[in-house]
């Protein structure tokens, strides 16, 4: 059976935080919603729901933002290798100079940018950052020649 991805979807604690920091990367706002209803709390396996949601499209790929306001929600505290972590991924053209950019605005990053010696990527950078409740981000810079570098389509 082969299905397509419809979204993904990350739980947050402020819906309008985290829209800014996610569509400050490319991505646009679809829609969005407040749901409360029965149906959709059954569906979570909640008993009781307000749900507020965004929808934001990057070239292709659909993120849900989901900010609950009951029931009530609590941190994430997962780290990298924890089984159920997740993370969002970028593909960036200069890499350390978004690394620079992004920290003067406060973005809290695990490391400096890493270079990539070997798979895929090799030759590239990458690095990983919260946001701003602590989900991990990462920011890749795919190597010359590889699939998204900014050289591939001339490679």
């Amino acid at each position: 059976m082969k299905l397509p991805v419809n979204h993904v979807g990350i739980t947050v604690s402020d819906v309008e935080r985290s829209t800014a920091f996610y569509t400050s990367f490319g991505g646009e706002v679809m829609h969005g919603g407040r749901f409360g209803d029965v149906g959709t709390a059954r569906a979570l396996g909640l008993s009781t729901l307000d749900l507020e949601t965004r929808f934001i499209r990057f070239d292709g790929l659909v993120l849900e933002l989901l900010q609950y306001r009951a029931p009530e929600s609590r941190a994430y505290s997962s780290d990298n290798c924890d089984v159920g972590a997740a993370h969002v991924a970028f593909t960036v053209e200069n890499l350390p100079e978004l690394y620079d950019t992004l920290r003067t605005q406060g973005v809290e990053f695990y490391s400096e940018p890493n270079p990539i010696d070997s798979g895929d990527y090799a030759g590239g950078y990458m690095v990983y950052a919260r946001d701003p409740d602590g989900v991990s981000v990462e920011f890749l810079q795919p190597g010359p020649g590889h699939e998204g570098a900014p050289d591939a389509e001339s490679a």
